[in-house]
This record gives C-alpha cells, structure tokens and sequence, in this order.
C-alpha cells in the first residue's frame, strides 16, 4: 500500500506524501497528506468485486449536497498491478488534524474545537435527509 500511495502521488503529480499515515479498514485504504491536498489509495483484489470501500468518496461528490462540509475531490486515477485494483482519490485537505492513525476505530478521547461538533451536527441533520441504498 505504501507503494501503491507514492505511485498514485507521482503520477497525480502531487508531492510525496508527508506526516502521519491514516490506515483503514483491513489495511485496503492509506491515506496522506500530500502538499496541500489529501491523498487517499484504496486497494481491492481483481478476483473481488469493488463495493462500498471503492466507491463511497465518488457516491458521496455525486449524491451528497453541497452544503455538506466534506473536502471535495480534486482527482482520481485507477490502475492494477499483481493481482489488484488500486484507486487514487485526491481531494482537498482539511484543516484540523488526523483523529485516528492507528486504524478505523477510535481509541483516544477527541479534543476538537466546538466549531468542529456544531459543523458536524449540521451535517448530519442534513445527511439524515439524504435518500441512499447504503
């Protein structure tokens, strides 16, 4: 995956990735900060159909409001290589700082600025209302 980050990096023409790695679900997701912008990869075996982990940023640009804060994507790339699919999703970057580095689950007590909660709040108010099949 480290790989496969740097590779969606050069060839998205982005700065080599820098600071804390943010790990997803089952080590398929790796994501940075890349210059200014958020790279994420996300990884799939070409004997595995693709799902809600390979399309959820792309489902989410399309279906989402716009009022919704969320960093818009700026990019994507598809490849394979030995045996599997690998994405590339640049999107702009976020000014607050990685929750969680060691994995999907949280495992410390957040300390975010109440801005952060009263954003988050109204997005999911806003959220609730969006039809999905997910």
């Amino acid at each position: 995956m480290r790989h496969a980050h740097r590779q969606g990096a050069h060839t998205l023409l982005v700065p080599s990735p820098a600071g804390p790695e943010a790990w997803g679900w089952q080590g398929r997701t790796l994501s940075r900060r890349s210059g200014d912008r958020w790279l994420r990869v996300v990884s799939q075996p070409l004997d595995k159909p693709t799902g809600h982990l390979w399309d959820g940023t792309t489902a989410a640009e399309a279906q989402l409001p716009r009022n919704i804060p969320r960093p818009r994507v700026l990019d994507m790339l598809d490849w394979t290589a030995g045996g599997h699919r690998y994405r590339a999703e640049l999107s702009e970057l976020v000014p607050w700082p990685v929750l969680q580095t060691g994995g999907p689950v949280l495992t410390d007590e957040l300390d975010l600025p109440d801005i952060w909660w009263t954003q988050l709040s109204e997005a999911l108010t806003t959220l609730a209302a969006v039809p999905t099949t997910r």
